[in-house]
């Protein structure tokens, strides 16, 4: 990792950073992007979010998706990963940002929801179905691996949820756990 890769750490109550910046709450399906320094927030259990930022240019943002993959009649849903890394890039690029430079954080997909299991005897599950979490981390990473967006954080797959707060000027993310409705199932280590 370079030295002037944007950093990871943990959220400090005393951080303010809500009350000197401009800040937006992103629910599932939705994206932002900002050329000025902007606070977003989020909430996250087996969503998804990818920050992006452009160290170049100080031009970030931030999506949250909730599905691994577009329902057929809505293929570019925000609400699904492909959908929303197409509108996020569009946007950072139509700020300035330049996609040759932008890093990544991932973050999400907590254990909470686990997909449908399969009802077509001719395709049967081998092993047990991922959960919503595994399955939107999986496609996010192999979104990011061909677009050629490096990865330069990921905490994803943790068994809770968590709040996250990026600043787009600098990239930095801040995380804080919290408490998931029920327990989450335990997962095998990820990386």
């Amino acid at each position: 990792m370079s030295a002037t890769a944007p950093t990871l750490c943990s959220l400090s109550p005393e951080s303010g950073l809500e009350h000197h910046l401009p800040s937006s709450f992103l629910h599932p399906g939705e994206v932002f992007a900002s050329a000025t320094p902007h606070v977003i927030t989020t909430i996250l259990g087996s969503c998804v979010a990818m920050c992006l930022f452009d160290p170049l240019t100080g031009i970030g943002g931030m999506n949250h998706f909730a599905i691994p993959r577009s329902p057929a009649h809505d293929p570019l849903s925000t609400r699904a990963a492909a959908g929303a890394l197409h509108t996020l890039l569009a946007r950072l690029e139509a700020l300035g940002a330049r996609r040759r430079t932008l890093q990544v954080k991932l973050f999400g997909g907590n254990s909470v929801l686990s997909l449908p299991e399969r009802d077509d005897p001719e395709h049967p599950t081998a092993g047990p179905r991922p959960h919503v979490g595994q399955a939107n981390v999986a496609i996010a990473r192999t979104l990011l691996a061909e677009h050629r967006l490096p990865v330069v954080r990921e905490l994803v797959m943790n068994p809770r949820g968590m709040m996250l707060k990026m600043v787009t000027a600098t990239g930095d993310v801040w995380v804080r756990p919290v408490q998931t409705v029920r327990p989450a199932l335990p997962l095998a280590a990820v990386r």
